[in-house]
């Protein structure tokens, strides 16, 4: 029996010393072996570098479930302290500190740009002010946002600190399902996109706001039109916005009169006035471009989606500047979200493409602020994206670089600027999110789930409130002090 268990001791040490062994080889492997693949007998071979062994093997660094409840709060200022901070004023200066550290250090807020937490105020008063108008919320994007996912939670919590209804402006076709409004058109009409992949290119640049535009040729189509969901319904306003009407074109909202726009080339526009309704049929016949239909509750905030499935980002300059800027103005834009930065990474190699993307999303900021200078923005960066680098996946190699240009190039153009990637936690964070139950990442390692969406989207408007709490502590502190 000693024997035994001398001979199974011997045994043990022995599997744990080839095992170190054989850590210690592969070790060797990874300094020494070249960069890239070697050819040996036609087929091609690749040696793990020790930077991505050692990146690898000690990630993710926390669990999604702590990553997320540290980031939501850090943003917690909690409703009974800013309470409290109302009524005494040694407690409000107190929470403006305290909110003032969070923003300079925690990785879930806003980085505002000079270190200026007063940036996002004009499109907060703007919004409070909106008794007899809507005031209008673009939030631009790629594939993250299809569906109204994370604008749509956006939307509902600016509702309801503001109030409001109606999803903004939708196409006139919707090719993706939404899922805060239901929408079909009779016939197909020749559609056309500013960016990304989901259609043609038009062989001019009247896009209107949406980046992308509806040619009708003649024919009469009927859109019908449906909330979803509870709370998504109450529209009272609806606007269609057309140019470069060749021919009369003729629009009627359900049973009410119609409406005639005559022969322009400019932007025109069809507005009815409605009691509460959640649902409408659209008809329109005639030659020109229809730009969008903006849905709304006639006063309070909208949020119009405008994901571009495969965008970089870099796409204003296919857009006519004059009529962009004529569409912002009519809805009263005050706050344009930019979404962008996942679809650039394939194309990215080193910090010289860093760079230059950068450099091309700095031009877009500086043209988006000349056609809407009223409007503040807020750039988000991208998600984690995992792909396989030798045969390991991990997060692109070129992302921490990519989100830290982001952030100085926002800073340097003057927006504000949102880090998802630090958000999710970083380096390959998004493999913990596909790893979670349920799942908050696709099997793609790039997409949210619904759920996913659904968190992020939570944090980043927690983190937006928490600006908005700050601004209203403030502007009470500096009443009392002018009273004084």
């Amino acid at each position: 029996m000693k024997r035994h268990d001398r001979k199974t001791g011997v045994g043990l040490w022995a599997t744990v010393g080839f095992i170190f062994s054989v850590i210690g080889a592969l070790g060797v492997v990874a300094v020494i072996s070249p960069e890239g693949p070697v050819e040996l007998a036609g087929a091609k071979l690749h040696f793990p570098d020790l930077k991505t062994m050692l990146a690898s093997a000690g990630s993710p660094r926390v669990s999604v479930d702590e990553q997320l409840s540290r980031m939501e709060e850090s943003m917690n200022l909690n409703a009974d302290s800013i309470a409290a901070a109302d009524s005494v004023m040694s407690a409000r200066a107190d929470s403006l500190r305290r909110m003032e550290r969070i923003f300079g250090r925690s990785e879930s807020s806003l980085r505002f740009p000079g270190g200026d937490f007063t940036y996002l105020f004009p499109a907060y008063r703007a919004m409070e002010g909106a008794d007899s108008a809507c005031v209008h919320v673009f939030h631009y994007g790629d594939s993250q946002i299809e569906g109204d996912r994370i604008t749509q939670i956006i939307r509902d919590s600016l509702q309801s600190l503001f109030g409001g209804a109606g999803p903004g402006m939708i196409p006139l076709w919707q090719p993706i399902a939404c899922r805060t409004v239901s929408q079909t058109l009779t016939d197909s009409v020749a559609t056309f996109y500013a960016a990304g992949i989901m259609g043609r290119r038009a062989t001019h640049d009247r896009y209107g706001a949406m980046a992308q535009m509806a040619e009708m040729r003649g024919e009469r189509v009927t859109m019908r039109v449906e909330a979803l969901g509870k709370g998504h319904g109450g529209y009272k306003s609806v606007t269609a916005f057309v140019g470069n009407v060749t021919d009369t074109m003729r629009l009627t909202l359900d049973s009410l009169p119609a409406k005639a726009i005559g022969p322009t080339d400019g932007l025109a526009t069809a507005t009815w006035r409605l009691p509460s309704r959640n649902t409408f049929r659209l008809t329109l016949q005639g030659r020109g471009d229809v730009y969008g239909i903006e849905i709304d509750g006639g006063k309070g905030v909208t949020v119009t989606n405008i994901p571009m499935r495969g965008a970089d980002g870099l796409f204003l300059h296919r857009m006519n500047q004059s009529l962009l800027r004529a569409m912002m103005r009519k809805v009263r834009t005050r706050l344009i979200i930019m979404e962008f930065g996942g679809n650039a990474l394939p194309m990215i190699n080193d910090t010289a493409d860093v760079t230059r993307y950068c450099k091309g999303i700095g031009t877009q900021i500086d043209r988006m602020k000349t056609v809407c200078p009223e409007a503040r923005i807020i750039f988000i960066g991208p998600a984690d994206m995992s792909i396989k680098v030798n045969g390991t996946l991990q997060t692109h190699p070129q992302l921490p670089d990519l989100t830290a240009k982001l952030a100085q190039t926002c800073d340097e153009h003057g927006v504000a600027f949102w880090d998802m990637y630090d958000v999710m936690g970083g380096w390959n964070s998004m493999i913990a999110w596909v790893d979670h139950q349920p799942q908050l990442a696709g099997s793609d390692y790039v997409h949210f789930t619904t759920r996913g969406a659904n968190r992020i989207a939570g944090i980043l408007w927690k983190a937006i409130k928490m600006n908005y709490d700050y601004m209203k502590l403030r502007d009470k502190a500096c009443k009392e002090t002018d009273e004084k």
